[in-house]
């Protein structure tokens, strides 16, 4: 995922809501998370262009959102040996 434009990547997640929202189904994004004692890290901060997509694209097309990596984000800040 990590090689997919962002600008492709937000057509892909576009492309999903109009699927769901064609078949009837309530979509929920969730961001991508990455387990592991430092979820702030180096894969983080590779993968944080594609959770401000799914924010943004949550936000916009009114999709509620689970934002699982800014909640691990935090948990590590309070406690950097929580998994």
């Amino acid at each position: 995922m990590c090689g997919t434009p962002i600008p492709e990547y937000r057509r892909q997640v576009a492309e999903l809501l109009a699927f769901a929202e064609k078949e009837g189904l309530r979509p929920v994004l969730m961001t991508i998370a990455v387990q592991g004692n430092d979820p702030a890290g180096e894969l983080s901060r590779k993968i944080e262009p594609y959770n401000v997509v799914l924010r943004e694209v949550a936000g916009s097309e009114g999709v509620p959102l689970a934002d699982i990596h800014r909640v691990m984000v935090e948990r590590h800040r309070e406690d950097p040996g929580v998994r």
